[in-house]
């Protein structure tokens, strides 16, 4: 019965784990998606990198 607990600790924990990565993931995903953006916008013109600037809620 212990080895049972503890194996069903270790895949909790690894799932738990694997959740972790796929939102870090996500969240590294979308940073690279709005610096994009930016970058796009900068080589318009100036204007045009500050209204994309505050489209992300980055003032």
């Amino acid at each position: 019965m212990p080895a049972l607990l503890a194996v069903s600790l270790i895949t909790l924990f690894l799932g738990g784990s694997l959740l972790a990565t796929r939102q870090l993931e996500g969240a590294i995903g979308r940073s690279d998606a709005v610096l994009a953006g930016r970058v796009a916008a900068t080589a318009t013109s100036p204007a045009g990198y500050n209204a994309a600037t505050r489209a992300n809620g980055i003032h």
